[in-house]
């Protein structure tokens, strides 16, 4: 239970730090704020206690028999008549339900469904996907089992697959060109050659599919197009440093009566000697000035959790490389063996975006968490790393320590009323690589690791949503107006569009990375993560053709 409320509490502060943003819409080539998603996940299942033979009748008791012979005076017994199972009506099996789509899309952002807009008017649309690099999903959604060997999508034109084979138009792609998925109900084409498609040319596919229900069918429509290297976002190999050395700010803080503080940075161009990353944690308890080797291992913990999240959102590998059919980025984190160093921009072919520090005194006023420039389809190198740009982990250590929670919640580790983590002879116990929280330790052992492993994953979860929310900015998400021109920014009135929000976002369903922190949902940040919806995921898959031919 205490470990339910303190993750309750917790991810309320990050939330919270992940707020509105009211200032007015930014220059066209900025864009601001971030969502913090930090799900936790806490409840119990209980089993009734089955009481059915206590509940039962007590066996009645059998007079004994005083004749024994008695019986063989009366009449033969009757034939004893064999039960018999009542008949029950068999229930057919449900047809299958079934999807066929473009790249993974659901049918309300794959052109199947028109979008409405306020008024209530309908507008179709058609997706314009990259024909060397696109995908064909057929999904059973619903319904009673299908049998995979009996599905035949037949396209109106012409389309090459992956291993050189043209299926001319009218002939039906057949199972076997589909190839299996984690998912069972799902089956895949992934289209790679150059010429998979007819350029210029709008295609429909239909898709049969039968099950012992019964048969379904389904249909997209979509255009198929070349992918320029003017609309490309990785026409050239992208590497991103997430720069941890930043020195730009100092520290101001403001004691609250009620245990709160406020917290400013004022802006110091030559530095104070301290990594802009460092200095907020320190002011919360988790790093500590009298523990350096402490405050080493929780710093490394903080970005490795930063970092597993960040590739797990752009669908890269641990280490940060790019996979086959992802994202094609390289993330690096500033120190990572073979990275490259802020001082290679000039003349690199590198990216920067600065993890640490603080915004301008009016971001600071007004909530902002983070800053980043918008690159339409990602044409330049970014350098997200100067004053006025990045990632803010001290705004987000601002609202923690600002919610009168925090007093309740972190008191224990607060530099004001506890002892920071580190300063404790049991806190080596539970920073030690090798802890088992379940190995049966000291309540005293426990009670501060539970506040420390929760602040460390929430955080850690809300500096890698900014972080992704921002980088998505500069590569080029989200661009307004509806397909094939934009990806529905600022487009009011889709069924698919939780709630309106400013500039280059966009609020789906779930925990939408570039969405904004004053749309988070807190019932979905208790059980989700964050991720790029589906539109945006394909986008940086390089699946689209995104923007005027």
């Amino acid at each position: 239970m205490r470990t339910a409320l303190l993750a309750a509490g917790l991810t309320a502060l990050t939330l919270a730090a992940c707020g509105d943003d009211p200032t007015p819409a930014p220059p066209a080539d900025v864009a601001t704020d971030a969502p913090g998603a930090d799900p936790t996940d806490a409840g119990a299942d209980t089993d009734p206690v089955d009481d059915a033979q206590a509940d039962a009748p007590a066996t009645p008791d059998v007079p004994s028999d005083p004749d024994p012979d008695a019986d063989l005076d009366t009449a033969a017994a009757p034939d004893v008549t064999p039960d018999v199972t009542p008949d029950v009506p068999t229930v057919p099996p449900e047809a299958p339900g079934l999807l066929l789509t473009i790249n993974e899309l659901p049918p309300d952002l794959n052109g199947s469904v028109p979008w409405s807009d306020t008024s209530g008017a309908l507008h179709p649309f058609t997706l314009r996907v990259n024909r060397a690099n696109f995908t064909l999903d057929a999904s059973r959604v619903g319904g009673g089992p299908v049998d995979w060997s009996t599905l035949a999508v037949t396209c109106d034109a012409p389309l090459r697959l992956p291993d050189g084979t043209l299926t001319p138009a009218g002939d039906p792609l057949t199972a076997a060109a589909f190839a299996e998925t984690a998912d069972p109900d799902h089956r895949r084409v992934h289209f790679t050659d150059p010429d998979a498609a007819p350029d210029a040319t709008t295609v429909t596919c239909a898709a049969d599919l039968s099950g012992p229900g019964g048969a379904a069918s389904s249909a997209v429509t979509f255009e198929a197009a070349t992918l320029p290297p003017a609309l490309d976002p990785f026409a050239t190999p992208d590497e991103w440093l997430v720069v941890l050395s930043r020195d730009l700010f100092a520290l101001n803080v403001q004691p609250g009566p009620d245990g709160t503080k406020l917290v400013t940075s004022d802006h110091v161009p030559a530095g104070n000697g301290v990594p802009d990353f460092d200095e907020p944690f320190y002011e919360l308890g988790l790093f500590s000035h009298d523990a350096p080797e402490a405050t080493a291992a929780v710093k490394a913990r903080l970005l490795a959790t930063v970092r597993a999240h960040a590739t797990r959102i752009f669908g890269l590998t641990a280490d940060g490389a790019p996979q086959p059919g992802g994202v094609q980025l390289r993330l690096w984190f500033e120190g990572d063996p073979g990275a490259p160093s802020p001082a290679d921009y000039p003349t690199g072919t590198l990216s920067l975006i600065a993890l640490g520090g603080d915004g301008t005194p009016t971001d600071q006023a007004t909530g902002i968490v983070g800053r980043a420039k918008i690159d339409w389809n990602n044409q330049e190198r970014e350098d997200d790393s100067v004053y006025g740009l990045g990632v803010y982990p001290t705004a987000l250590v601002r609202l923690v320590l600002q919610n009168p929670l925090a007093p309740l919640l972190l008191s224990s580790i607060l530099p004001e009323t506890g002892h920071p983590i580190g300063t404790l002879p049991e806190d080596a116990v539970f920073l030690d690589p090798a802890f088992d929280p379940a190995a049966g330790h000291p309540s005293e052992v426990l009670d501060r690791y539970e506040i420390y492993a929760l602040a460390v994953d929430l955080l850690g979860l809300a500096m890698a949503s900014t972080l992704c929310h921002e980088m998505g900015h500069s590569l080029g998400l989200v661009p307004y107006g509806p397909p094939p021109e934009g990806l529905f920014a600022e487009v009011n009135g889709p069924s698919f569009v939780v709630s309106p929000v400013p500039g280059a976002h966009i609020d789906t369903p779930g925990l939408n990375v570039m969405q904004t922190g004053a749309v988070t949902n807190w019932v979905e940040a208790l059980s989700q993560v964050p991720t790029f919806n589906p539109l945006n995921l394909a986008y940086l898959r390089q699946r689209l053709v995104v923007g005027a031919p």
